[in-house]
Parts: structure tokens; sequence; C-alpha cells
């Protein structure tokens, strides 16, 4: 059975109480967490916890880091675990990031689960003696879902883990060994959480039949929300003149997300639009061929590449762009594309995962094909050519997300869930 929580519509007071009455200590265990050093680190974990503290919960996060030598903190890629503390609070929320040893490049995935579980069993003991959670939230089958889950059960907690989408639909068919890591974290977790119908539908897929809750984490739409006065400010700063028709792609810069895809989007609509622009806001190992392939088509000057930014700036690059693409090949869901409607910006993406769920296609945005470069620039070009047709998907986007993933809407449904498993352990 697959159970959605819908957002509450009690009146205020109503919520008010069962928040109080509903109220824990949760122990969020995660792989990465924002923080001043890496403020780009899943910022979706750290809204969905402070929407918590304010339905009045707890909230610790356990973040096992790896341990990086000093010798090798100069290394770019590494840089940033080296520097990060090893307990700070970040915006209110105490985070500890015990390290562990990890070895650098893919191949370490495989065994990660159980390496965690190892390795920083420990501090984890260590961790629920001083804080006594009522449970534990963890993020991502593996490897800190398979972690968490073991841990839990010895120390005869209850342990929810949420799926994401990689840890699903990836990681599972690369090998035996995460196939059966992910196995065993369903089986032992307590309750299992989707971001989406779609992941909830592919656990059936590994032959396990459980019960899933679906949970979005939401949108803040009074941060993110239509703000003109953040338009101009950035042009400037990008160096976008002011009447340009920008496209832009916000996220990881992944081949599954279909980064390939930019480039020849670009040119088939620069063809008939001389005035649009592409924004690129992420990392990622598909940045530098981006960038070359748009120069070979001779479109360098209408490009801009734009590192990660945190949570807080994303609204302010959202408003000034007028359509956010997203030609992913996998998706779980999409936050990206809730927080650009949201905006009021206009969504052109993949109908593929769980980004059906995110966007209202042909009202608050267009899905197209993955892969079809054809329906993707037709789709693009009927918005560039109609500022009408933007304002309109862009209003339409804006209730669609204030009505399905209004975030503390979709956090009391967590809440309530947080409730239900302290009280049966079911």
């Amino acid at each position: 059975m697959i159970g959605t929580v819908p957002p509450a519509h009690a009146s205020e007071a109503d919520a008010a109480v069962k928040e109080r009455r509903a109220a824990a200590r949760v122990l969020i265990v995660a792989d990465a967490y924002p923080d001043a050093v890496w403020p780009a680190a899943n910022p979706f974990l750290h809204v969905q916890a402070q929407a918590l503290v304010r339905l009045g919960h707890e909230i610790r996060v356990f973040c096992p880091t790896p341990y990086v030598p000093p010798a090798l903190g100069v290394v770019p890629n590494l840089r940033a675990f080296a520097t990060l503390p090893r307990r700070a609070r970040w915006q209110g929320i105490e985070v500890s990031r015990p390290r562990f040893p990890r070895p650098p490049g893919a191949w370490f995935r495989p065994i990660a689960g159980p390496a965690v579980e190892r390795f920083v069993g420990p501090a984890f003991r260590r961790e629920i003696a001083v804080f006594r959670p009522d449970i534990v939230h963890a993020h991502m089958a593996t490897p800190m879902g398979y972690a968490a889950a073991h841990w839990s059960r010895r120390a005869g907690l209850p342990c929810i883990v949420t799926l994401h989408g990689l840890d699903l639909i990836t990681y599972p068919h690369q090998n035996a060994h995460l196939r059966r890591q992910t196995e065993s974290t369903l089986e032992r977790a307590t309750r299992v959480v989707a971001v989406s119908h779609y992941l909830a539908k592919t656990v059936r897929t590994l032959g396990i039949t459980r019960d899933v809750d679906v949970h979005y984490v939401g949108v803040d739409i009074e941060q993110f929300r239509p703000d003109p006065a953040h338009r101009a400010a950035l042009r400037a700063r990008l160096g976008i003149e002011a009447d340009a028709v920008v496209l832009c792609y916000a996220g990881r810069l992944a081949p599954e997300k279909g980064i390939g895809d930019l480039a020849p989007l670009l040119l088939g609509v620069s063809k008939d639009c001389p005035a649009v622009r592409l924004v690129v806001v992420g990392d990622g190992p598909e940045r530098k061929s981006l960038v070359r392939a748009v120069r070979e088509f001779g479109l360098g000057d209408r490009l801009r590449c734009v590192p990660m930014v945190g949570h807080g700036e994303m609204p302010a690059h959202l408003n000034a762009v007028d359509i956010l693409v997203s030609p992913s090949r996998s998706e779980g869901f999409g936050q990206v594309l809730i927080e650009a409607q949201a905006c009021g910006v206009p969504v052109i993406a993949s109908l593929t995962g769980g980004i059906k769920e995110a966007v209202r296609d042909g009202e608050s945005g267009i899905l197209c094909g993955p892969g079809d470069i054809q329906e993707l620039v037709k789709a693009s070009r009927s918005m560039i050519t109609s500022s009408d047709r933007r304002a309109a998907f862009g209003e339409a986007g804006r209730r669609h997300v204030a009505h399905h993933f209004e975030l503390i809407a979709c956090s009391r449904g967590l809440s309530s869930l947080y409730e239900r498993v302290i009280a049966h352990q079911c």
C-alpha cells in the first residue's frame, strides 16, 4: 500500500494542539548537510528540518563526513570536507560530523554502507546517549539509511528512511552489493518514505512489498515567490541584457540530468530568437563538456555559468530568469522545479520519473520526451516568443505549488508520521 498524507486543512488552533502533542526529538542522519563552508549541500534537508522545528520538534543532525588528512586538504574536491567543523550550529540546527575513512573514488560506494556502520557506530551511540532521540530519520537508502537502520535496531529506536532518487533508481542497479544494501535498508527500516509516488512504486521493482509513505519536502512560498527587484540586479551582475529571454538550468551537472541536451537546445532556439541566453547554476562532471559544446556552436557569449549557490540565494537566481529547463533522463522528483514555479517561472522538463508530479503539463509547464531535442526546442520556442504565455504559466505554477507543496503543510504530514511511529512502532 502506498499512502500519501495530504496537506492539513485544520484551523490554526487545531494544528497547534496537534503539533504540541506530536513534538519529538528527531535525529536526522544524512551524508551531506548545509554549512557556512558548504551551503549548497542538500539544502532541502535543512529546509525540512527548520519546518519541523517550527512544528515543535527538537532536531539534531548526525552527518558522517569523510576524514581528510591535513596534507590533502589543499585538493579542491577534498577541501570542503577538511574544513567542515566536527560540531556546529547552522541556522539554529545542531550538526555533528563524525569522521570516517573514505577513500576517494566511486569504487568505494558498494561498501560505503557497511563501512559507515562499522566506523561511525560508536559516534552514533554517543550521540543518542546525549540527545536521547525518540526517532531516527535517515536520508538515502545507502549508505546512511543502511547504517542508520542497523544502528537504530540495535539501540531499540524506530528508524524512518527517506528515498530521494539515486538511491533507488541508480545505485541498486550498479552492482549486487548496492542492491543487497538497499534491500537490507528497506527491510530493516521501521517505515520507508519516498519523496514522490514514482519512487514509492519503484520500491516494488526490487521485489520488496511493504508500506511506503509519500511525503514531499515542500517549498517555503514566502521565501520562493515572484520578486522583480532581484531581476535587474542579478542580470546586471551576470552581464545579461534587460530585454533578453533567459533559459535556466539549475542542479547537478551530471549525465543523467541530460546536460548534453542544453547546447543543442540553445542552438535550436537561437536561430529564431537571437535575444535568448542560457544560465546554468550548478557544478558537476559535465560542466566542461557543456561549455565546450556551446563554444563549438559559436554561442559562447550566450552562456553564463554560475557555481552552485546556497538555498538562500536561489530565489534571486530564479527570479532573474524566464524559463527553467530540466532535460533530465532520471529524476526522483525535482525539487528545483517546484521552487521555480513558486517564483512564477514556467518549467520545461522531461516526462520522466517524479517530474510529472511536480509539474502540471500544459498548465504550469511543458513536459517533453526525454532526449527529444526537437520537442524540447519546440516547447522552449513557444515560451520564448510569448511573454503572455510565460506569465499565464507562471501564475498557474505559483497556484499549483501553493496548493500541493506548501512547506509547513507537507511537514505536518511527516510530523504526523513521527507521532504514529513513536506511539505504535509501526
